[in-house]
């Protein structure tokens, strides 16, 4: 089931606040005895959906006018914060959503309206993290084709504008291991 909520996550099937409540759904799912910390957890996540939320809104209201740097680098900071400190205690799916939104909601908007390169090293590490998680990572087809190698392009894509050579090295092996084919679909003559 959480493997079907995040290929329809990938494929923005699911609006903002529905994102917000799976999240949500899938903190009371997890068996983690530490509530101090889940506690956090659903407190960053809903204060960040409620900027992104409003940054929506805004945008809508002014005429799809674009939202400001600012806008998002708010949003950014408490889900770095939620990442960096919480990442152990999320579930597979929170995970998935964290990274996913942190890129594809926060990342490649903020660098596409502002071309600034400042961004891009975060962006090809969450882009990298992505690719590498489980949901993205996964034998799903439809999944792996999309999340697996978008997700790999866009981090190659921000390494290279960072300069980052291990990165571009690591991404471009990443990237030749998806592509060898796989040695059990064609039984040998």
């Amino acid at each position: 089931m959480s493997q079907k909520i995040a290929l329809l996550v990938h494929h923005e099937a699911l609006a903002m606040r529905d994102k917000a409540e799976v999240f949500l759904y899938a903190t009371r799912l997890e068996d983690d005895d530490n509530t101090e910390a889940t506690e956090e957890i659903t407190k960053l996540w809903t204060e960040a959906m409620q900027l992104a939320d409003q940054r929506d809104q805004t945008q809508q209201s002014s005429m799809n006018q674009e939202p400001q740097a600012t806008d998002w680098e708010a949003e950014l900071a408490i889900l770095a914060q939620l990442w960096t400190q919480h990442h152990s205690h999320l579930s597979l799916l929170q995970a998935f959503l964290v990274l996913h939104h942190v890129l594809y909601g926060i990342l490649v908007p903020l660098i596409n309206n502002t071309k600034d390169n400042q961004y891009a090293p975060a962006a090809a590490g969450y882009a990298e993290a992505l690719a590498l998680s489980p949901y993205c990572n996964q034998d799903h087809e439809d999944m792996n084709t999309t999340c697996l190698g978008q997700s790999l392009a866009l981090a190659l894509q921000f390494y290279q504008q960072a300069e980052d050579v291990n990165g571009i090295r690591r991404i471009q092996e990443l990237q030749a291991q998806q592509e060898q084919p796989s040695s059990s679909s064609e039984p040998e003559l």
